[in-house]
């Protein structure tokens, strides 16, 4: 079995719907005839649905890897995204610093994770909780890999 070197990750993503309920059953109609047989019916279907219907609730995280010319997509459907996010960290922390960093100026990927960082970093500024100077600080921060 080969192995893959953190230097030669290209990226590691999680995603996915997360946990989901979903309702199935119930579908019953009620009806009569008249008023009184009209509202019996009605009722009773009420009570049919209440007592068939089921709701279920399912997770769906997805982990994407990339590492050269692999590529994996496992699905988990035991772990929440963010969770498995936590659990992770200590791996992106080791893929962030096998990577060389690249010289300032020099374009960036759109699959490398500071991308994402930027973008966040946009939003904090944006929302008014870092001032211009200090989102410059960390946009160059991020830049240099550092």
């Amino acid at each position: 079995m080969d192995h893959v070197q953190y230097a030669d990750s290209r990226f590691l993503r999680i995603g996915g719907a997360g946990e989901t309920t979903t309702t199935t059953g119930g579908g019953w109609i009620g009806g009569g005839f008249g008023v009184a047989g009209a509202l019996e019916g009605a009722l009773l279907a009420g009570v049919l649905n209440a007592m068939t219907t089921r709701s279920t609730s399912s997770i769906e995280t997805l982990l994407h890897m990339n590492a050269g010319s692999r590529e994996s997509l496992l699905l988990n459907q035991e772990v929440q995204p963010r969770v498995l996010e936590v659990q992770l960290a200590p791996v992106y922390s080791r893929l962030q610093a096998a990577q060389p960093p690249s010289p300032p100026g020099s374009p960036i990927d759109p699959d490398d994770r500071r991308l994402d960082q930027l973008r966040q970093l946009g939003d904090l500024r944006s929302a008014g909780v870092l001032t211009d100077e200090e989102f410059q600080g960390e946009k160059d921060r991020i830049l240099r890999g550092l």
